[in-house]
């Protein structure tokens, strides 16, 4: 993980909450039309007793990182709680052909 870059992050004080396997008083404020953004073409996790580990390819550039099961586990109930407000707002997602691979625009042209 880089510096946080205060284009596009700020640090904002607040209660001690548990993030990850510490406690914080502070969480970052994230500006996501600043962020710098790739699409992605594919992801890949697998995992240890200690780490979940995640990498993430974009055209031939790959990024990866690796988290403990706390963190996944709050992850991966983030992105199914965003899916839900996806789906409430714009729909079913259709999975069909998700098995053969989806192609993204970077694949096909």
């Amino acid at each position: 993980m880089g510096e946080i870059d205060s284009k596009w992050a700020t640090l904002v004080p607040g209660e001690p909450v548990r993030r990850g396997l510490s406690y914080t008083t502070w969480y970052m404020n994230i500006d996501f039309s600043q962020l710098p953004k790739a699409l992605a073409d594919s992801v890949s996790i697998n995992f240890n007793q200690h780490h979940f580990l995640v990498a993430i390819t974009s055209g031939q550039s790959v990024s990866a990182f690796g988290m403990p099961p706390e963190l996944i586990k709050a992850f991966a109930k983030g992105l199914d709680d965003k899916l839900k407000e996806y789906e409430s707002k714009f729909g079913t997602i259709d999975m069909a052909g998700a098995e053969a691979g989806i192609q993204s625009p970077i694949q096909i042209t």
